[in-house]
């Protein structure tokens, strides 16, 4: 009901001796409908609602505890032990000073050449204020020019093509240190330098006073999101940090001619098997992990909105090889992941459409296959 924005709720109770239960179930009545304006009256407001008598009980996730009319879990439980592997990616914004188009970019790439690059006009129009008239071009040195995934670009199973970005780190034993315009242009890095001085003073002319608080490159590293970020570990596995439903893939490094990095829309975890991997990301896209943290998850007009670490609250067991509950998820995931690319790459996947119309096509083509894995991940959850 948007009274609010965001639904609404009020609870009608009374006085009464007895202490009650979390176990215990509530009528509930629950109204939907769009209202025509605001502060209308309830003779005209109720010609555009309905309502439905529901039934609401306490469910948890993790030690989280909710009111809710949707199933969900009846007691706590411990979370997962990936809870703590997950990160969260680097904030590599504002997009305008970092994202970008490479002219002629070979494959693989030419590490020791410059090439000519310019803001991706994609991000240009949809930068945020103050800085969508930011354009920056130039040369940059090849070393500097990494890829990275998006949200936008996280399907289940599967990821489309990651952006190129230009940044101002360098790489030692794989192991990244972001490099300040000045020292770059010291060390030799001309080209880039300059682009990341213009970048800087960008920075500072639109933050304004802000700007002394914290630098650009003091917020790309930001609680070291991004020199975290080791390019050894080579399985990883990415899911959405936004969005109604959760979408996770499997990404190899070793799949992508540049250096890749992840960004904060994304969050991210290493693992050293592919088996693993498999796992996980099946995991992650069934539908009874997407459900169970429906009614914590914040909500906007359109739904609910974040989806964050909430999931690894759920006590999805550590991977065990000696398990066949885990190996038959695995395997199974890692069809998905094989199918998934088949469609990305198809004639009819939906190229041009919306993210949201995108993944429902890979989920509707690997509904058989998806509803084997969410039968064993239930079970897998059940028994946790």
């Amino acid at each position: 009901l948007p009274l609010f924005k965001v639904p609404a709720c009020v609870l009608f109770a009374k006085r009464d001796s007895s202490q009650g239960s979390p176990e215990d179930r509530l009528p509930v009545l629950e109204w939907k409908g769009k209202l025509p304006l605001r502060d209308i009256s309830w003779n005209v407001a109720k010609t555009h609602l309905h309502s439905e008598t529901k039934e609401g009980r306490v469910v948890y996730l993790g030690t989280r505890a909710a009111f809710s009319t949707s199933s969900g879990a009846v007691a706590h439980s411990k979370q997962s032990p990936y809870q703590g592997i997950f990160k969260q990616g680097a904030t590599i914004v504002p997009r305008s000073f970092y994202f970008v188009r490479v002219n002629e970019l070979p494959e693989p790439i030419d590490m020791g050449a410059v090439y000519w690059a310019e803001t991706d006009p994609k991000q240009a129009k949809q930068a945020k204020k103050p800085y969508q008239d930011v354009y920056i071009s130039g040369l940059v040195e090849a070393k500097f020019v990494f890829a990275t995934v998006i949200a936008r670009h996280v399907l289940p199973y599967a990821h489309l093509a990651p952006s190129t970005v230009v940044l101002p780190v360098n790489v030692k034993d794989k192991t990244l240190s972001v490099v300040l315009p000045d020292k770059l242009v010291g060390d030799g890095y001309r080209d880039v330098g300059r682009w990341m001085g213009e970048a800087e003073r960008l920075w500072n002319e639109k933050r304004g006073d802000k700007a002394a608080k914290q630098t650009a490159f003091e917020w790309l590293d930001y609680q070291g999101k991004l020199t975290a970020q080791h390019l050894s570990r080579r399985h990883l596995v990415l899911y959405n940090a936004a969005g109604k439903n959760v979408s996770a893939s499997y990404f190899d490094r070793n799949s992508c001619s540049l250096p890749f990095v992840v960004d904060h829309t994304v969050y991210w975890a290493a693992f050293s098997n592919e088996d693993e991997v498999h796992y996980v990301v099946a995991v992650l896209n069934s539908e009874t992990v997407n459900l169970a943290i429906k009614a914590f998850q914040s909500r906007g007009l359109l739904g609910q909105r974040h989806v964050h670490k909430k999931l690894l609250e759920l006590p999805i067991p550590t991977f065990d090889h000696e398990k066949k509950a885990h190996t038959d998820i695995a395997a199974l995931g890692a069809q998905a992941h094989e199918e998934a690319a088949k469609l990305v790459s198809s004639a009819a996947f939906p190229a041009d459409s919306s993210i949201a119309r995108q993944r429902g096509f890979v989920r509707l083509n690997l509904k058989s296959i998806m509803k084997k894995i969410d039968d064993l991940v239930a079970n897998l959850l059940k028994g946790a």
